[in-house]
């Protein structure tokens, strides 16, 4: 969401690390990725990544990619149609997250312990299971959450680190964490809905105290930050590699989980001095006068693939994850996806890679090439059919301000990418995923911020936007 998320999260810096075995390669290249090298295999020394328990796949689908569509595990066309459910990501640091929370509950959804935990004599389990029922009921087939690098690895909190700066108390320790998301995972599998992870963006990482040789990271809950983008503009070298390791390893097996690599990478918008923005974003770069170095795109796949892990991987693209690339014109040349030398490569054969876009009201308007009458089917048509001729597009988040009455913008969107059409070069598109923001009624309908329900009574009863969104995703899947 292109609004800033509900918390800050500290970062430490990490020793590089690789684990598990290189995935075998099956199949032909997927066009489009045959004109680029395969990445360097990383050399790293094993240290301890801290992973969750195995998850249990269920009743949901197995997903990967073939050309550029995803397909289950019997090659029939798939679809990801859902939900987001914002605030996961904050549980370990910060409390209030979630509306009803306390500092004993400090959020429904991570004060789930499971299908068969026992509560509390007295106490309701938060969330019941009916909330998960409540999701499948709207007739998904995929449900995107946000996780936190520092709550899963256990790095920068008190007592688990030297002395840094003030960090509020952890209520779920790294193990619980990691273990909880594990549940949630469960969950939503038991019900036959895939899972997209996705690395939260966090506020940029900082030194404390102020000294050259001291830990990079950014405590979490305080306001401390020499940065001047409130949200980290990219994931950081010193912790999300660790943490790609780390998630890559649990879910290995569980090919109803996608990857996605990072929550709304936006160095181009605050940080003019990247020249090479899409080098940056695929490679990795140091951040001008931040301190701190960026991991790009490209490590992290090669991390996942390091560990072994072979399930789909969805990457975002720059400006909040909107742009993912422009054709070449007379002037410049192609970028992003749409040129072999920026564009993501995987290891895998045939690749296992996805773009992954957000698109509200106000992402594209008459001043984006292409976009003659605003945010409409002819400047998607122009934007986003090139990349989905290439590779599957998900858009992970997609959703409109005026929610409380109107859903008029997710209609158009969701028809369009109901459709299969053809890029300027004649190439076939497949249709397009879509996860709507947001499954949380504590999130309000005004211009930066979208939902989908009305009251959080775990009924979850919808607003005009979620009410229209429920309705087209039954009349999808039956």
């Amino acid at each position: 969401m292109a609004l800033p998320h509900l918390l800050a999260i500290g970062v430490l810096a990490a020793v590089l690390s690789g684990c598990g075995a290189t995935p075998s390669t099956q199949g032909d290249t997927a066009e489009g990725n045959d004109a680029t090298p395969a990445p360097t295999a990383l050399s790293v020394p094993a240290v301890d990544i801290p992973r969750g328990m195995p998850p249990t796949q269920g009743k949901a689908p197995s997903v990967r990619v073939d050309g550029n569509q995803l397909v289950d595990a019997t090659g029939k066309a798939l679809r990801l149609l859902g939900v987001n459910v914002a605030g996961i990501e904050g549980v370990c640091v910060q409390e209030g997250f979630q509306q009803g929370s306390t500092a004993d509950h400090p959020g429904p959804v991570f004060d789930f312990g499971g299908e068969t935990a026992t509560p509390p004599p007295g106490e309701v389990p938060l969330p019941p299971a009916s909330f998960f029922d409540a999701i499948a009921s709207w007739h998904v087939n995929a449900v995107r959450i946000m996780i936190n690098e520092m709550c899963w690895l256990g790095r920068g909190r008190p007592g688990a680190n030297p002395p840094t700066a003030p960090i509020p108390d952890a209520h779920y320790d790294a193990a619980a964490y990691r273990q909880a998301i594990v549940d949630v995972v469960n969950a939503l599998h038991a019900r036959g809905i895939v899972v997209q992870l996705t690395l939260g963006d966090n506020p940029c990482p900082a030194r404390w105290p102020d000294q050259d040789n001291a830990p990079i990271l950014n405590p979490p809950g305080s306001e401390y930050s020499p940065c001047d983008d409130g949200d980290q503009v990219m994931p950081d070298a010193d912790n999300s590699i660790d943490f790609w390791t780390a998630v890559a390893t649990t879910f290995k097996d569980d090919h109803a989980t996608v990857f996605d690599l990072f929550n709304e990478p936006h160095i181009n918008r605050h940080q003019p001095l990247v020249d090479d923005r899409w080098g940056c974003w695929l490679h990795g770069c140091s951040v001008p006068g931040e301190g701190w170095k960026t991991a790009g795109m490209q490590q992290l796949i090669d991390a996942i693939r390091t560990a072994g892990a072979s399930n789909v991987v969805a990457v975002e693209g720059l400006s909040y994850g909107s742009d993912l690339g422009a054709q070449a014109t007379a002037d410049f040349p192609a970028d992003g996806w749409l040129d072999p030398t920026t564009r993501p490569v995987d290891r895998l054969d045939p690749p296992q890679l996805a773009a992954s876009n957000h698109v509200y009201q106000d992402t594209f308007d008459t001043t984006d090439p292409g976009c003659p009458t605003g945010s409409d089917a002819t400047c998607w048509n122009y934007h986003l059919t090139p990349i989905a001729a290439l590779v599957p597009l998900i858009t992970g988040e997609f959703g409109e301000w005026d929610c409380d009455t109107s859903s008029a913008f997710m209609d158009a969107y969701e028809a369009w990418a109901d459709t299969p059409d053809k890029a300027p070069d004649g190439t076939a598109r497949a249709p397009v995923s879509y996860l709507a923001w947001t499954f949380n009624a504590d999130y309000g309908c005004y211009q930066g911020n979208s939902t989908l329900l009305q009251s959080y009574d775990w009924s979850s009863t919808p607003n005009a936007a979620g009410r229209s969104l429920r309705d087209h995703l039954a009349s999808l899947n039956p």
